[in-house]
């Protein structure tokens, strides 16, 4: 007899979305990602806050970092920033960056929440991502997200993250 995974995620009667890089960058797709599920089964403001907190930081990972090619290196002190900032925004103006697409997906068993975000970026590898460190003034997301999940995955070169929530 097959075994069933109580935390597999049904993407059939999930929800699943898919906008280019300027859009996701503007909206709060994450809330409202969360909000939408929330109709759909019992979670509470806690739960959904958490779950929120994680797809927002996967979000931004994957607009900035992903499709528009952002180094989070030049968010180190304050004169960097606006630097970091000016390229953001040249690559938000720019066709070649702000046409790719980040897609979000949300899936739920009766156990557990999953939401995969996947962008069209050059991608990374995950396992070279240094551990976080107290004095640096960015790459807190990624730590974030690897915290406050049960369980995270990268796949496609790191271009999809796969974070999986218990209920």
């Amino acid at each position: 007899m097959a075994s069933h995974d109580r935390s597999a995620a049904n993407w059939d009667e999930g929800l699943s979305l898919s906008v280019n890089s300027p859009t996701a960058y503007e909206s709060d797709l994450a809330r409202q990602l969360c909000q939408a599920v929330a109709t759909r089964i019992t979670l509470d403001d806690g739960k959904r806050m958490v779950m929120e907190t994680a797809l927002h930081e996967a979000i931004a990972n994957a607009v900035q970092h992903g499709n528009l090619e952002v180094g989070s290196l030049l968010r180190q002190n304050f004169e960097d920033y606006f630097a970091y900032c000016a390229q953001l925004e040249s690559r938000l103006a720019d066709p070649r960056y702000a046409n790719r697409r980040v897609h979000v997906q949300a899936g739920w068993s009766d156990s557990h929440v999953t939401f995969r975000v996947r962008d069209e970026g050059p991608g990374f590898n995950p396992k070279a991502v240094p551990p976080h460190r107290p004095d640096r003034k960015s790459g807190r997301g990624l730590t974030l997200i690897l915290e406050i999940a049960d369980r995270v995955e990268f796949s496609e070169n790191g271009r999809c993250i796969t974070m999986v929530f218990r209920r």
